[in-house]
């Protein structure tokens, strides 16, 4: 019975080492494979940063680019309104010229290229003709000169809060007229857009022309 527990014994020793041999491979194998995914985890995450890093300056460029063609497109739609302003307000300053007698064909063809290249979207170059043209309609004042009849002309004192609109549309029935207004007073209202309490003013009926 003893050299048998003896035999057992030996056995039950030589199974435990080879139980430990076994676990220690099983153990650096594991280790030797999650070695290996922990590096391709660790490679592929080092890639992904480096394409963010690399995307990101093109995403803040396209982001800028995104705020410069809003900005563009604000300011002209800016400079379009003004052109189209100008050019309605110089047509209205022509027609009084015209009507009154002067040659207005040299603003007429400037305020012809303006609404051109009001058409063509060239809204910066349509502000500029239009604006030529008005100047050139102004300097006409100097050719001829319109001056209210005596028979027919009235004297109006302003009053707190009025604009020469406002004073054509009570005399004439049409505000449009305050050009006419601000023609026979423009040696006491320099500036159409400034008159004061207690200014007389002519408000003419019918013009007479005179040479200058």
């Amino acid at each position: 019975m003893e050299k048998r527990f003896s035999y057992g014994e030996n056995m039950a020793h030589r199974l435990t080492r080879l139980h430990i041999i076994f676990l220690t491979i099983v153990f650096f194998l594991v280790f030797g494979v999650c070695q290996k995914l922990y590096k391709q985890w660790s490679s592929t995450r080092n890639m992904r940063l480096t394409v963010q890093q690399q995307e990101t300056p093109v995403v803040q460029m396209d982001s800028f680019g995104e705020i410069q063609e809003s900005v563009d497109t604000e300011r002209l739609k800016k400079l379009q309104q003004k052109a189209k302003q100008q050019i309605a307000v110089t047509g209205e300053k022509i027609k009084l010229k015209k009507k009154y007698g002067f040659d207005v064909s040299s603003a007429v063809v400037m305020l012809k290229n303006a609404k051109n290249a009001y058409d063509l979207s060239d809204f910066e170059n349509a502000l500029e003709y239009a604006r030529t043209s008005s100047n050139i309609a102004d300097t006409l004042s100097s050719e001829k000169v319109a001056t209210p009849s005596v028979n027919s002309a009235k004297i109006y004192v302003v009053k707190r809060g009025d604009t020469l609109w406002d004073i054509s549309k009570k005399h004439y029935k049409k505000g449009a007229k305050w050009y006419d207004v601000w023609k026979a007073n423009k040696q006491i209202v320099p500036d159409f857009d400034r008159i004061y309490r207690g200014q007389k003013i002519t408000i003419p009926g019918s013009y007479q022309q005179n040479q200058s």
